[in-house]
């Protein structure tokens, strides 16, 4: 029998710590992420929930940020706690990067979505990490710029509301912001409000 590499990237997957993970390169955390991480969110209890448990539940009330150990331990996230686990990946292997937080909000309409996002940067051109919590193609994307990076990832979030709830603009309720590492195990409200104090892409 051929044990190939992805023989040896399973067998990974499957007794992987946070340790372990520095040593992936980005191609193989984000297979690792994509595999082995399911949709949902942990509460302070280590309970798990996921989409069709989202409309029964108080979310805000309920979640709390993973920390990277959490995320693998758990095997449960959604994009805030993934941005987390793939920040301390590229901060322990010193590759530059940034994460960003985008934002809908329609009071007046009942809508409110958001969307976390990193963007880091190897030589002259920048990349993004989409996992399966967004409606963007999963994979590794390369930009020749931080603009076009940004452009196109919020660009799709904004088509995409336009799309679920047949709007003409969503300029007047959108923002994306620039934000730093957030406190582990902080509410969803508390996130939230962490980012909107942050600065304006």
């Amino acid at each position: 029998m051929v044990l190939t590499n992805q023989f040896f990237c399973d067998i990974i997957c499957m007794v992987i710590n946070v340790n372990e993970i520095l040593k992936l390169s980005p191609n193989e955390l984000y297979d690792y992420i994509k595999k082995h991480i399911a949709y949902g969110f942990v509460d302070k209890h280590s309970n798990k929930y996921f989409p069709k448990d989202f409309g029964n539940v108080d979310i805000d009330s309920l979640y709390i940020l993973q920390s990277p150990q959490e995320v693998i331990k758990n095997k449960c996230a959604w994009c805030w706690d993934v941005i987390e686990l793939i920040r301390y990946y590229f901060e322990q292997n010193n590759i530059y990067n940034e994460t960003y937080y985008m934002e809908y909000k329609d009071d007046k309409n009942n809508i409110h979505h958001t969307h976390t996002f990193i963007a880091f940067k190897d030589k002259n051109k920048w990349y993004n990490i989409e996992d399966n919590s967004s409606n963007n193609p999963n994979g590794i994307f390369e930009y020749n710029s931080k603009d076009d990076l940004i452009y196109t990832i919020t660009n799709s979030f904004k088509e995409w509301i336009k799309s679920l709830y047949n709007l003409t603009s969503v300029d007047n309720y959108f923002v994306c912001l620039k934000y730093n590492k957030p406190t582990y195990g902080i509410s969803a409200p508390l996130f939230q409000k962490f980012c909107k104090n942050q600065k304006q892409a």
